[in-house]
Order: structure tokens, then sequence, then C-alpha cells
């Protein structure tokens, strides 16, 4: 499974819209991958969606994304966990060990029994 997680300094970048950066991890098995990063500064939600899919991504981890992006994501067949936030290694070993990520990196104010990002999601509807 190949996931990308946008990153600044280590963490998940707060916005996809302006993040710079993406890190791809490659999962062989529970708690053992590779990663690599890649730069897509100054691009477009489109282009960003299109370096994903050329990368083979299966899962965008992220913060806040806006309603297009995600929109534009989704469409191109890459399934979108957002609103989370924290070290992006730590995000991914819990990922790797399917343990549930919304309870422990949920960006702060997200809760699962209100509705947050602007209104139009719940947090953790994917249950990851």
């Amino acid at each position: 499974m190949k996931i990308a997680i946008t990153v600044w300094n280590g963490r998940i970048s707060p916005l996809f819209d302006s993040a710079s950066n993406v890190c791809i991890y490659e999962i062989s098995r529970e708690a053992d991958f590779s990663k690599q990063l890649i730069s897509f500064a100054d691009q477009s939600a489109e282009a960003k969606a299109d370096i994903l899919l050329q990368n083979g991504i299966d899962l965008l981890i992220c913060g806040a994304v806006s309603c297009d992006a995600e929109r534009i994501l989704s469409q191109k067949g890459i399934a979108v966990y957002a609103y989370l936030s924290g070290e992006a290694d730590e995000i991914i070993k819990s990922v790797s060990s399917n343990k549930p990520i919304y309870e422990k990196f949920a960006m702060p104010g997200c809760t699962r029994k209100r509705q947050c990002g602007r209104m139009r999601h719940r947090c953790g509807k994917n249950r990851l």
C-alpha cells in the first residue's frame, strides 16, 4: 500500500492546498515501511493529484483540505483522511499496525461527536 502524507518539518502540514512537500510511504508489512520525499510547491490541486496518481498513491493523509481539492482527489480515486496532525512517521506506524488514528492524531478541536472542517466533514468518518 502506498500512502502520501503532506509534510512540513516532519509533521503533517496544516493545509493540503498550500503544502509544498509530500512524503510517500510504502508499507510492505506491519511496522516496516520505506519513504520518499517529493516536492510539489506552487502546484494546483489538480497537478498535486496527478503527481500522487503518477506515484501510485492509494491514500492521502493531510491536515485541512479545501472542498475543491478534496473533490479533485476523490474524482481521481485517491482516498483522503483529513483533519489530522502530528508526526508523519508516528501516523504511518499506527496505520501499518492497524491502530485507529483519529483518536490520537485528530487536529485540535476535531472530535468524533461534533462536525468540524467548516461543517462539512464528520471526523473519523472513514474509521482509520
